[in-house]
C-alpha cells in the first residue's frame, strides 16, 4: 500500500506500507496484478504499462474526465463511483484475463494513439509549413497560419 498521506491503518489486513525507494513505484506497478486507486494519474500510468486497474474517486460518473472514459471503453480501466463497487470489480479482474491480454490492449490502445513528441518535433523543424507532415495530416482539415514574423523576448 502506498500512502502518501501516511494515514492509513494497516492493522489486521493483509497488505504492507510500500518499503521502497519511490523511483522503483513504476517498476512495482509493471509486475502489480491489480491497482486499486483514487488517484488520476496512478490509474493511467498502470493503464500505460499494461496493468489492470479500478479507479475509484469523487470525479467517476457522468461528467467523468473523458481520457478516463475512453481508457475503460478500451479495456484497461474500470471507473467505479463508490467504495462498494470496488470489490465485485476486483473479483472481476482477477483471475480472468492474463498479463498478455491487458498488455495486448495497451499495444492496440497506443497503436492508435498520435504520439505528441513527434508532432511537436515535426512542426517545430519545419518553420510552420506544417501542410506535408504526416503527423499533422492525421488531424484532418487545419487552418494554414503564417509564422509570426517577430517572436521571443525582446522582439519588435
Amino acid at each position: 500500500v502506498s500512502d502518501e498521506g501516511g494515514t492509513t491503518n494497516l492493522e489486521g489486513l493483509p497488505a504492507r506500507p510500500f518499503d521502497l525507494h519511490p523511483a522503483l513505484l513504476h517498476d512495482v506497478l509493471a509486475e502489480a496484478e491489480l491497482l486499486v486507486a483514487d488517484t488520476q494519474t496512478m490509474v493511467t500510468e498502470a493503464a500505460m504499462l499494461g496493468t489492470p486497474a479500478i479507479r475509484s474517486n469523487s470525479f467517476v460518473g457522468d461528467d467523468d474526465m473523458g481520457n478516463f472514459v475512453e481508457l475503460e471503453n478500451q479495456g484497461l480501466i474500470r471507473n467505479v463511483s463508490s467504495a462498494d463497487g470496488i470489490r465485485a470489480e476486483i473479483d472481476t479482474y482477477l483471475g480472468t484475463d492474463t498479463d498478455e491480454t491487458w498488455r495486448t490492449r495497451r499495444d492496440e490502445f497506443l497503436a492508435e494513439t498520435v504520439n505528441l513528441t513527434d508532432v511537436i518535433v515535426d512542426v517545430a523543424t519545419v518553420d510552420g509549413h506544417v501542410d506535408g507532415l504526416e503527423s499533422v495530416r492525421q488531424f484532418g482539415n487545419h487552418r494554414r497560419q503564417e509564422p509570426a514574423s517577430s517572436v521571443g523576448v525582446g522582439s519588435d
